[in-house]
């Protein structure tokens, strides 16, 4: 059994996987209109939409294309990286943009993992810089 699969045991445990306990923490989905990127969708969560996934860092989600599913996960730092995915699934273009575009608006989306759970998502988007 891995590391997560006890936690998420555990939890069931004590009954902290309960709908009724449990916050909902959704995702957002950026399109281009948000980012100003060249094409592609960025999902942004808190910290908190990864009950599952305790121990890793700050990080979006991001897709070239317009679908439902993720290509790649970038951490959030000074110098983005993809952490989980394949990196030549997107262009190298579209992947050069999306680093600058984390670079940017760092200290807003770090602000954002920290505490979402607490933003109202339309205003938080207003204040992201575009490419």
């Amino acid at each position: 059994m891995s590391k997560v699969e006890k936690i998420i045991e555990r939890l069931n445990e004590l009954n902290l996987l309960d709908n009724d306990l449990v916050p909902l923490h959704e995702m957002s989905n950026l399109d281009t209109d948000d980012t100003g990127l060249s094409g592609g969708v960025v999902w942004i969560g808190t910290k908190y939409a990864y009950v599952t996934q305790i121990g890793h860092g700050a990080r979006i989600k991001y897709t070239d294309e317009n679908n439902t599913k993720f290509k790649i996960i970038v951490s959030i730092s000074d110098d983005p990286k993809v952490v989980a995915g394949k990196e030549d699934s997107v262009s190298a273009k579209n992947l050069r943009e999306l680093y600058k575009w984390v670079k940017i608006n760092k200290t807003k989306l770090l602000d954002y993992w920290e505490k979402g759970d607490n933003y109202i998502t339309k205003k938080f988007i207003v204040g992201l810089k575009k490419i």
